[in-house]
Parts: C-alpha cells; structure tokens; sequence
C-alpha cells in the first residue's frame, strides 16, 4: 500500500518518505486496510487515486500532504483537512478549495489543463511552487519562493519577472522557447536545466550563479549541447555537484577535480580525462546480473573494486 511518492533529489515540494495511495476505496476491506496502514506507520501524505473524495478523505482528515485526481469530485473535502501544508491539483480545481486553506499551503504543484491563470497571491504562505503544463507566454511570481519548479512551458521565452528574495533552488524542464533568464541567480544553491537548448550564453549566466552548491545541465536532443570550456566552475566556489551530457569542446575536465562530484554521462575523444579519474561520491557496482548505486567510501579498494562500472 505505502510507497516513495516524492523524494528531495530533483524536487523541492512534497519531501516526504511515505505516501499512501489511495485506489479501490469503494471497497470496504481495501478502505480498511488503507486506514490501518495510516495509522500504525505515520502517514503524512496521500496520493489520491480515487476520484470521489467524499467517500475516504475524512478518515485521513489530519494529512499534511495530497495529490488530487484531476477528475476529482466533491473537493469540498479538501476545505476540511486544516493540517494541510502541502497540495498537488489542476488550476482547474483552485476554484473550490477555500482561501483560509490556499493561504497556509507552502508546498504547491499545479498541472494546468486550461488555460485558466492562477493568482499565486492567494497562497501568503507558499515557499515551493511547481508548475506543471504552464501555457502562457509571461510568468510573474511575488510568492517569497525558496524553490521553484517549472515543466513543459511551450510559450515561454523569458523568465524575469520572480521574486528572487528567498529563491534559492530552480529547475527548468522542457521550456523548448527559453532564451532568456533575467532574474538575479546570485542566491541559487541549485540550478537543474533539462532539454532548454535555447538559453542564450548559458556560460554567462552559470558565471553569475556564485553560490551554486549543485548543477546540472541536461539535454536528450540529437543534436545535444555544448560548452566552450568548464572555466565558470572555476569562479562557483561553493559548487559540490555538477552533472551534464553537453559536449566540452575544449575538451579539458580537469576543473571538474576541484568538485566532490561530477556526472559527466557523455563522452568525447577530446576529453583529458576519463570517468574513473573524475570525483565520485557513488558508484554503480555490479554483482552477477544486478547493479545498485554504493557511497565509494564504503568499497574497500576505492576506485580499484573491479565490481564498479564506469560510464567510460
């Protein structure tokens, strides 16, 4: 019944370890042993898979945490759950949820399926925002966020007008038209850009991200991605992580050295260094017909196991 519904590497709302699904509630021994598995293991979210609402959530009335259905029925039932800081729902569903609950969430994700704005200035409380299917071409955010997620964004072309007071965590999916980003990165301590290949001189603004701890730079395009070089890691002085497939066309790694760990998953005979001489806080061994991800302090003979498998 439980299961890992989000975890923090790679999202910034909902952190949480246990959440419960909830799927075939119409009948009476399923309700009940979802109730019993609530209870005895200190369920804090629910992910409700069930779309009549009316027939389960008042017996998980203290949740803090629920993803709704997008054909979710009778959400009347949300405005009774007074523990909630956290809710996942379409900007369709807004409408009927009460403001006295919208304005102590701090965890927010909204899957658009219209194209029906939102006014963020509902939610006075609110520190993570993701935004799923966003179809306008502008994005204005006032919201004190610490973090903020944005995936498959079509129309956007720049990003400029978010309150970067408190922002410290960003990831861009899929912003196919992005070319500009214009709000201050200097307080970032995260920055995730995944298949946005139009981001006019990444380099540049990488340089003005000074406080970055983790970056990663993604692309599936066939033609893929590329960097003049990896000097702007040179000036991230407090930059642990950094992840990219981009081609380095210079072709020197070695900046990479100064990091606790670098991913880099694509490969070039330029490159002056290989995988296994890069910086690496986990690895994949192998054993037999399985592979699983280990802490590389923890192997006896280091980079030297024979089980790791490097990507090149």
């Amino acid at each position: 019944i439980g299961k890992c519904f989000l975890t923090e590497i790679g999202y910034f709302y909902f952190i949480i370890n246990k959440t419960l699904e909830i799927y075939n509630s119409y009948e009476p021994y399923n309700l009940h042993l979802m109730k019993k598995f609530y209870k005895e293991n200190n369920i804090e979210c629910i992910e409700a898979l069930d779309t009549d609402l009316d027939v389960y959530l008042k017996y998980f009335a203290d949740v803090k945490y629920i993803h709704l259905h997008a054909e979710a029925v009778h959400l009347e039932e949300v405005n009774k759950l007074h523990n909630l800081n956290g809710i996942s729902l379409s900007n369709t569903q807004i409408k009927d949820i009460d403001e006295s609950i919208l304005e102590k969430i701090e965890y927010l994700e909204i899957y658009y399926m219209n194209k029906k704005r939102v006014d963020f200035s509902k939610f006075k409380s609110l520190k993570h925002l993701k935004l799923k299917n966003y179809p306008f071409e502008d994005l204005k955010i006032d919201n004190n966020l610490v973090s903020l997620e944005i995936v498959d964004a079509s129309k956007i072309i720049e990003l400029k007008e978010i309150n970067t007071n408190c922002l410290e965590k960003v990831k861009l999916s899929f912003l196919k038209k992005l070319e500009n980003i214009e709000f201050d990165c200097s307080k970032l301590t995260l920055l995730y850009i995944f298949d946005c290949k139009k981001i006019n001189d990444l380099e540049k603004l990488l340089y003005s991200c000074v406080n970055l701890k983790e970056l990663d730079v993604i692309t599936y395009s066939i033609k893929g991605g590329r960097f003049n070089n990896l000097n702007f890691i040179k000036e991230l002085k407090f930059l642990e992580y950094f992840g990219t497939n981009y081609r380095i066309l210079d072709g020197n790694l070695k900046p990479l050295l100064a990091l606790q760990e670098a991913n880099i998953s694509s490969y070039y005979r330029n490159y002056n260094l290989r995988d296994k001489e890069l910086p690496h806080v986990t690895v994949c061994i192998t054993e037999g017909t399985y592979g699983y991800r280990v802490r590389l302090d923890s192997l006896e003979l280091g980079k030297e196991d024979p089980r790791i498998t490097w990507l090149w």
